[in-house]
């Protein structure tokens, strides 16, 4: 039981681990984590849509092409939007997350966005905040009226 805990995914960054020490249900853990990785997706496709550079370095292995290129059943279908669908979708993805952040606290907002975004490998000072913070973002991808989270 520890080992399969042990290979979750959520225990390969520190907002993972963050929420693992949690004392909530593994339902939650992996709800939360969900909302972590939505933050992470809506943010590189906004970041491809409006031509920023990546914001992590990729190791040089991975940059090289594989000795086939095929597609399989497990291969995403082809994106078929415009230029112009594609920014506009992913702007508008990116701001709804932003709106659902707005409803935590400034330091819960910065906590998120510090450790889901700007510094993944940085431990998490601020669990509390982190939590509030996937809430709201939990509420928004449910479609949930977002509650203020506020430590006030």
């Amino acid at each position: 039981e520890n080992l399969d805990k042990m290979k979750a995914q959520r225990n390969g960054c520190k907002a993972g681990q963050a929420i693992d020490s949690a004392n909530i249900s593994d339902n939650a853990k992996d709800d939360l984590f969900g909302a972590v990785l939505h933050i992470r997706k809506t943010c590189v496709e906004f970041d491809r849509a409006i031509g920023a550079p990546n914001r992590h370095a990729k190791v040089a292995a991975i940059l090289a092409p594989p000795d086939r290129n095929e597609a399989d059943a497990a291969s995403p279908p082809r994106d078929e939007r415009s230029d112009e669908e594609r920014q506009r979708q992913a702007t508008s993805a990116m701001m709804a997350v932003e709106g659902w952040l707005g409803h935590a606290d400034n330091a819960s907002m910065h906590a998120v966005k510090l450790h889901c975004l700007d510094e993944p490998d940085l431990d998490v000072r601020d669990v509390e905040g982190l939590l509030l913070g996937l809430h709201c973002i939990l509420d928004g991808i449910a479609g949930r009226k977002i509650a203020v989270r506020s430590r006030a």
